[in-house]
């Protein structure tokens, strides 16, 4: 990164008191993959604001990611990615190759790792909504006693094959190591409870989608609905929404 690491909105210095290490700044594994996350996708010849609201959405956007990959390797067997081949007429394969063209592009932009993020993200909701569609009508054939489409695997495996392909870029999806005592013994890592359940993070997508759509009056009851549930939901603007208990 080419510009200078900021605490919010000042330079950070031991005599304003705002000096941070990244030990301090990041006490738990998921904590220092967001942050490489948050310095990564952001543009290296611009300074870094590390501020809590930047952590909370690289750690929301970092949890979506996890989320994806785990359904991902859960639905497909490791040798999916031959299949992709032999489809270039599926509807997600092609949205995923147009969205690897314009990461590629992104990157070939001086670096244009915001652009590159977006194709990412591009990639996982396509992975999403193909999930959704599928527990949907999974949960609507209980009652109706209707045949469930499969699950496209093959343009699934494409999207599995693009992730792991971005990653060599964003290199997020490691084990964090952990720390050493004097003895040469691993640190245990500091326990931090901010799992967010997944029933909440779907309300949080839909409250998103409700939203984009403009109806105003769903998104204020689905917030509602996450409220009642102990949790609390921040809007931050061009950035995934921040997820917190209340």
């Amino acid at each position: 990164h080419n510009g200078f690491v900021n605490i919010g909105d000042e330079k950070m210095s031991k005599s304003k008191g705002n000096f941070l290490t990244l030990r301090t700044a990041c006490p738990t594994n998921d904590d220092i993959r967001a942050y490489r996350y948050l310095a990564v996708s952001s543009q290296y010849r611009n300074q870094l604001s590390f501020t809590e609201a930047g952590m909370g959405a690289a750690k929301s956007a970092l949890k979506r990611m996890d989320n994806v990959m785990n359904q991902l390797n859960g639905a497909l067997p490791s040798d999916a990615e031959s299949e992709v081949k032999k489809d270039n007429e599926n509807a997600m394969v092609v949205l995923v190759a147009k969205e690897m063209n314009n990461f590629e592009a992104a990157l070939a932009d001086d670096l244009n790792m915001p652009r590159a993020s977006a194709s990412l993200f591009g990639v996982l909701k396509a992975a999403e909504t193909e999930f959704k569609r599928f527990k949907k009508e999974e949960k609507a054939a209980k009652k109706s006693g209707d045949e469930v489409t499969p699950l496209d695997t093959v343009g699934l495996s494409s999207v599995r094959d693009a992730i792991l392909k971005m990653d060599q870029v964003f290199g997020v999806f490691y084990e964090v190591p952990n720390e050493k005592n004097d003895d040469g013994s691993e640190k245990e890592e500091e326990v931090v409870d901010d799992t967010i359940p997944d029933e909440v993070m779907e309300l949080v997508k839909s409250r998103t989608e409700a939203k984009d759509s403009k109806d105003w009056e769903l998104a204020d009851s689905l917030r509602s609905r996450i409220t009642e549930l102990g949790f609390a939901v921040k809007d931050v603007k061009g950035g995934e929404p921040i997820v917190s208990r209340v």
